[in-house]
């Protein structure tokens, strides 16, 4: 595929900016720099088209918290400019890079995410008796920053975008060679692209159609055990060599087993909620009740929050289940 080109003056439109902030804001409306933002928003962007336009974006900032679901994480979110800045850059890469992106990748996409992975892997459970499930050893920690820039350039050839990209990656943690920050935009971005050329070598090096991938969480499914683990060799081995990402000791069984697949077990004839997620929902929904009986919290804000948790059970066989958590309440 021909590289991207000319991409650097739609980064820096007014228009461009003014999305990116709508989008910052997206769930940070309480927090003070988002607020402080909003309230110079003209001035704010202004400036911030200024440093694009010199080169000089600088280092990022980032506020890093710990959270323990659905397991123990370091959290490295940027600072509301730096969020703003990001959505600039995203908003215009994000159509290219979904443009070389494959049918089995389900993250970071308009029109995939998790209920439609959840789905695939449902499909592929019921044809095959065998799956195999790899994910990368601490993945956003571990990528290695340059080999990760030279992937981009070999798709985009825009020379400031890319020294834009090469500050934003290098700015984390400079004098580490490897890592990207969990929390932003761009890792979010840039990781799944990365792991694009996994989706490429288990579909067209291999030949598997049975194939799932949601971030470095991917399923592979076959009707013979032996082949399978022939497959999971292959993966293993070019995750190594080519992209110098270290996997996990994958995990092999039978599909009537069920997989636990982002906070699902995903069985042939249904997707039941694990119970690590049913866990985290009682402990959210608790949390919810207490901010909302304290005052910190607005009732149409716990609501929707409660709405949402709701929604990430929807997908699941747990209508009994949650009619016993609220009966009981």
């Amino acid at each position: 595929m021909t590289r991207v080109g000319n991409l650097w003056a739609a980064v820096l439109d007014w228009s461009n900016l003014e999305l990116a902030a709508v989008r910052a804001l997206k769930g940070k409306r309480n927090r003070s720099d988002a607020r402080r933002f909003l309230d110079h928003s003209e001035s704010e962007l202004t400036r911030l088209r200024f440093d694009l336009e010199s080169g000089q974006i600088g280092p990022g900032t980032f506020r890093q918290f710990r959270i323990r679901d659905p397991k123990p994480r370091i959290i490295s979110a940027p600072s509301f400019r730096d969020r703003v800045l990001h959505h600039a850059i995203m908003n215009v890469m994000e159509p290219h890079l979904e443009r070389r992106a494959i049918h089995h990748s389900y993250a970071c996409r308009v029109g995939k995410g998790q209920f439609a992975a959840l789905d695939a892997a449902v499909r592929f459970s019921r044809t095959f008796e065998w799956y195999a499930q790899m994910d990368v050893r601490s993945f956003f920690a571990s990528i290695p920053k340059d080999r990760l820039l030279v992937a981009v350039a070999r798709c985009f050839k825009d020379s400031r975008l890319l020294d834009a990209l090469g500050q934003i990656v290098h700015g984390f943690e400079p004098a580490s060679e490897r890592g990207l920050p969990l929390g932003a935009l761009t890792s979010q971005h840039l990781a799944n692209f990365y792991l694009g050329a996994v989706d490429r070598h288990v579909t067209l090096a291999l030949g598997r159609a049975a194939f799932v991938r949601y971030m470095d969480d991917w399923l592979v499914w076959d009707s013979d055990r032996t082949r399978l683990r022939a497959v999971v060799r292959s993966i293993n081995q070019f995750c190594i060599r080519e992209l110098a990402l270290d996997l996990k000791i994958p995990r092999l069984n039978r599909t009537s087993a069920g997989i636990s697949f982002l906070g699902h077990r995903v069985f042939p004839a249904e997707i039941r909620l694990a119970r690590p997620a049913r866990l985290g929902f009682l402990r959210s929904a608790r949390n919810l009740e207490q901010r909302w009986a304290a005052g910190t919290i607005c009732e149409p804000e716990a609501q929707r929050r409660m709405a949402s948790l709701v929604g990430f059970t929807r997908h699941s066989a747990s209508l009994q289940w949650r009619r016993r958590v609220f009966r009981d309440r």
